[in-house]
């Protein structure tokens, strides 16, 4: 190892031991444990101008550090995550101005920014700190605040919104900016757990989302169905026709409201989770008529009987992959309304459990559920357990099990 060239044993070091184009809290201590692994290793990072590309900034970070980390940062775009927890004491706070100062010269370049901030006063001046960047190159916002946020109207940036901004995502909170029009841009909005707005709010939210006339991907978490205010005429049907990919989690009512208001002809993807059992088939039934078009499925809701499942996939008539693994009580469930339903989902070609033995799943493959699909159908099924389990993927053909592999890794 000791002849490679930096730039291969950087590309390794990423590839096997950390993802540094994520933005997660634990790939900056992750960088620091590989530099200081040995000298040849830390040499090879510290010349990598992608292995600082992720930012990390709290109230204990030293000015002096951040700028040599956005120095080392070259010319790449940046992923800056910022988290200021709710215990800053009064001198913390006023660090901030020179914390966030040293950002200035580096705004155009980043990419993507992260604010998370447990308190609501300290929020409020952040962001008011954060109105001097210029973010001309930022493609995602993330703001998360802390629960409930009292006010709505956050003054993020006082300029327009960068141009080229394609992902937003909200938690506890709502930004306003004077002109939308660059809202334009946007192909995936997330939103969560926005209740608690006042009636007045619905007016910005309405301008807000006639914006979005390329919106591709939207993600609802527990937000009351009154602020989904999407424009009348035609930017309306323009907004649920590009519409690709919807998921979101709620209790039965504000589904069910939501769920009448809103009708995609195009959407592909579809991720549904609810917290009780009796909310599944009428959510379930509602989306299989309202989004008939769909070929991925992924649900998150807890399974105790097989016909509530058959049930549920009536109308999803293009199915093609089919992901339980987030639902207790799925793989039972899907075996009984397969064996006992016929034409489920029929053009179904992936399938993925979990929480049951590989062994188990093979018998019962290998017994009973083969014949009830058509030939290459593909069951994926995670061993019980945490991540990094084994799982199996078992091609089916005809009556039998065609072939089966056996993979360890997290996801399928």
């Amino acid at each position: 190892m000791d002849s490679l060239p930096n730039e291969i044993l950087c590309r390794a070091l990423r590839a096997a031991f950390v993802s540094f184009a994520e933005v997660d809290a634990n790939s900056a201590l992750q960088r620091e444990v590989l530099r200081s692994v040995c000298p040849l290793w830390r040499d090879a990072i510290d010349s990598d101008a992608h292995a600082w590309s992720y930012i990390f900034i709290t109230y204990s970070t030293p000015s002096d550090k951040l700028d040599l980390w956005l120095s080392k940062s070259k010319t790449v775009p940046l992923l800056v995550d910022m988290h200021f927890p709710n215990t800053l004491a009064p001198l913390e706070v006023q660090r901030l101005p020179d914390l966030l100062g040293v950002l200035v010269p580096f705004a155009p370049r980043c990419a993507r920014l992260r604010i998370r901030v447990a308190n609501n006063r300290i929020g409020v001046y952040t962001f008011g700190l954060l109105a001097a960047l210029q973010l001309d190159g930022l493609a995602a916002l993330d703001i998360i605040m802390a629960p409930p946020y009292q006010s709505p109207r956050i003054p993020t940036f006082a300029h327009t919104p960068p141009p080229i901004l394609t992902r937003l995502s909200f938690y506890h909170s709502f930004p306003t900016w004077g002109d939308r029009s660059a809202f334009a841009s946007v192909t995936f909005l997330t939103l969560s757990n926005l209740t608690l707005f006042p009636r007045p709010f619905l007016a910005e939210l309405r301008e807000f989302f006639a914006s979005m006339l390329f919106l591709e991907h939207l993600v609802l978490n527990y937000v009351d169905p009154h602020m989904i205010t999407l424009p009348s005429g035609p930017n309306r049907r323009i907004i649920l026709d590009r519409l690709l990919c919807l998921e979101f989690a709620m209790k039965r009512a504000r589904c069910l409201e939501f769920l009448m208001v809103l009708s995609a002809p195009n959407l592909e993807s579809l991720s549904v989770t609810l917290d009780r059992e009796e909310d599944v088939l009428p959510c379930l039934q509602q989306c299989g008529s309202r989004f008939s078009s769909v070929m991925s499925l992924q649900v998150a809701c807890c399974f105790t009987s097989y016909s509530v499942l058959a049930s549920g996939l009536e109308g999803f008539h293009a199915l093609v992959y089919l992901d339980g693994r987030k639902s207790p009580g799925f793989p039972l469930a899907f075996y009984g309304a397969a064996l006992t339903t016929a034409n489920l989902c029929p053009e179904l070609y992936k399938v993925c459990v979990s929480d049951l033995p590989v062994a188990l799943v093979e018998d019962i493959l290998r017994g009973h559920l083969a014949s009830s699909f058509r030939p290459n159908m593909v069951v994926c099924a995670n061993a019980p357990s945490n991540a990094g389990a084994p799982y199996a993927q078992y091609w089916l053909s005809g009556d039998r099990i065609a072939s089966r592999s056996v993979f360890v890794d997290t996801q399928i």
